[in-house]
């Protein structure tokens, strides 16, 4: 039963309900008056019920759609904390999948990689030494070549200047400074064509090595072209010398030609003297015609003492 439906039925005291059976006029009046009071009563109570329920149920509605409101709120608030949490948690995983996506695929990458450059460099280990081997055996046989034709080239000059030192003295320097200008420049081309050669190769194999190689080509063709400027210069210092001591010994031969021709002058003068009857120039063996004596040096009759015998070699 409602509050309103429960207020609507009057309250009668228990004396009266137990008298209904036995009405008196007086209890019949009062009983009606009794009642009507009660029904304005009830009636005023009802009426203060239902705005005290309307009020109620208005002040319920409010609450209701505030609790609502509330807890829409509070649902979506939570949805929200729960579609962030969702999120985040997808993120990790898809961040965790992509990790292992890459952790993966950099680990193939560097096995295929670590692969492939094992076998770039054992072939680029064949490769340079074969390149050294090339460039080494193209040295040694350059350099041993040019020994052996700078042997050969010094004993020819040693063989020109026995046997033409006086006579073509002047010829032979042109011609050994020529050939050996020629010898220094050809051994300097090589020299130059070998670095070149060997930096063409050792840079595509390995820089460092090839600097290093290069750096020993020079090194063996510096030494080779001072050794060569050594041989020239002692040649040219022996050179001077027996100009020198030629000068020095053709000085000394005009000063003794002239004492021996005084010599032999007054020795004539003095046979002429003392024994009349000798042919003139008996005293010629003092000395002999120039010209006879220099044609008998040059076809070896007679050894001359101006005639250089200093090894050069």
């Amino acid at each position: 039963m409602s509050r309103s439906q429960y207020s609507q039925q009057p309250i009668q005291p228990q004396w009266v309900a137990s008298n209904k059976g036995n009405k008196s006029p007086a209890a019949e009046i009062g009983s009606q008056l009794h009642k009507k009071i009660l029904d304005e009563l009830t009636e005023e109570n009802r009426k203060i019920i239902q705005e005290a329920e309307a009020a109620v149920h208005a002040q319920a509605e409010r609450e209701k759609r505030k609790a609502v409101k509330e807890a829409i709120k509070t649902v979506k608030k939570e949805q929200k904390v729960v579609i962030q949490d969702l999120e985040k948690e997808r993120d990790n995983v898809i961040q965790e999948a992509i990790h292992q996506a890459e952790v993966k695929m950099g680990q193939d990458m560097e096995t295929e990689l670590k692969k492939a450059q094992e076998a770039a460099e054992l072939h680029m280990d064949e490769e340079i030494q074969n390149v050294l081997k090339a460039c080494y055996e193209e040295k040694m046989e350059a350099v041993a070549h040019e020994k052996h034709r700078q042997k050969i080239i010094a004993q020819r000059a040693q063989v020109l200047l026995k046997r033409e030192f006086v006579q073509q003295q002047k010829r032979f320097q042109a011609f050994s400074a020529k050939k050996h200008q020629k010898s220094l420049q050809k051994v300097k081309e090589i020299a130059e064509n070998d670095v070149k050669v060997a930096i063409t190769k050792a840079q595509k194999a390995e820089q460092e090595k090839a600097q290093a190689l290069i750096k020993e080509v020079k090194k063996v063709q510096k030494q080779e072209l001072e050794a060569v400027k050594e041989i020239v210069l002692q040649m040219k210092k022996n050179q001077q010398d027996d100009v020198e001591l030629l000068e020095s010994m053709e000085n000394s031969k005009v000063e003794l030609e002239e004492e021996i021709e005084e010599i032999r002058a007054a020795f004539q003068r003095y046979i002429n003297v003392t024994l009349p009857m000798l042919s003139p120039g008996q005293a010629d063996f003092l000395l002999p015609l120039r010209k006879k004596y220099m044609k008998e040096v040059e076809e070896g009759i007679v050894e001359s003492p101006f005639i250089s015998k200093r090894n050069i070699s």
